[in-house]
């Protein structure tokens, strides 16, 4: 009789358990699809449309105040929390990684947005703010829609082209006097985040002993013609477009080959294609050149206009 009165006890412990459980994963369901404020559910955020995104993004802002990155965006990450989002360089090159993401849906989950914009009917952009030392810069990724049929849904936006950085406006005059042979140290002087896009082109060194000076000294590991590369300036009256290449200097700098201006925002790019059936091919992203007009509203220029009179 006592054991079967423990076994009733013990059944009536574990169904409460039980239900207590059930009670608290249901609260927690319900907390993950909740709409209020201070965040979304993970789950409602990837079903917004772009419209709904930015209307969100926008209630947030004060009445006097215009929607831009100024007034919006509040999270900061360091430069090396954002590189590996979307683009696989500094300099704002599209990711060959397979586990890169691909679509506006999948860059919300890893980086929770905090601004798009719509740039037309088939481009947009989400800003990030970045800050790599003492530079703080806005980091703009560009989504083209390549399933017309579905605009609304975020999985048919798809990362296009490359990122761009601006740490403050600047325009072409700025660059006045670069030319060939000018060196990134006198690029970095006009745009700091100029030396910052090129970090992952920097020589590999190791520390040798050199008989001559009887020290250790750097000495340079990798072949020097492998460091060639092209980097983008969004300024406010074009796109800059400069070349560089490793010269065997001391300083281990770079020098400047080529220089071309926009001054409609285009540029060729890598793309991806637009077919997601054909997206993929072994594990890696199919794209394909193709010129492009990147706008960035002026209101979402660092330190632009913040208010909505203006």
């Amino acid at each position: 009789m006592k054991i079967k009165y423990k076994f009733f006890l013990s059944a009536i412990v574990l169904v409460a358990f039980s239900a207590s459980m059930i009670a608290l994963a249901s609260n927690r369901s319900l907390q993950v699809l909740s709409v209020g404020e201070p965040s979304l559910g993970v789950e409602l955020m990837r079903r917004e449309s772009v419209e709904q995104m930015i209307l969100r993004f926008a209630d947030s802002v004060d009445n006097n105040l215009c929607y831009s990155v100024n007034s919006v965006i509040r999270k900061v990450y360091s430069t090396d929390d954002i590189l590996w989002t979307a683009f696989g360089h500094p300099n704002g090159e599209l990711s060959t990684s397979s586990i890169a993401p691909r679509t506006l849906s999948e860059v919300n989950r890893r980086r929770k947005l905090e601004f798009v914009e719509r740039v037309n009917d088939e481009l947009i952009y989400a800003a990030f703010k970045v800050k790599n030392g003492d530079i703080e810069y806005y980091k703009y990724l560009f989504f083209m829609l390549y399933d017309k049929s579905n605009p609304n849904n975020q999985e048919s936006w798809v990362l296009s082209g490359r990122a761009f950085t601006i740490s403050q406006p600047l325009s072409f005059a700025d660059f006045g006097n670069i030319k060939i042979g000018s060196t990134l140290s006198d690029v970095s002087e006009i745009d700091p985040l100029a030396s910052v896009r090129a970090t992952n082109f920097r020589p590999l060194t190791k520390q040798a002993w050199d008989f001559t000076v009887g020290t250790y000294v750097e000495k340079i590991i990798t072949d020097p013609g492998v460091f060639e590369y092209v980097d983008f300036f969004y300024l406010t009256d074009g796109i800059l477009r400069i070349s560089f290449s490793w010269s065997n200097n001391p300083n281990f700098d770079f020098v400047v080959t080529d220089i071309e201006f926009n001054s409609e925002f285009n540029i060729k790019v890598d793309q991806f294609n637009k077919s997601v059936d054909v997206l993929w091919d072994s594990g890696h992203p199919r794209i394909r050149e193709t010129e492009m007009q990147f706008k960035i509203h002026p209101k979402d220029f660092p330190d632009g206009l913040t208010h909505s009179e203006l």
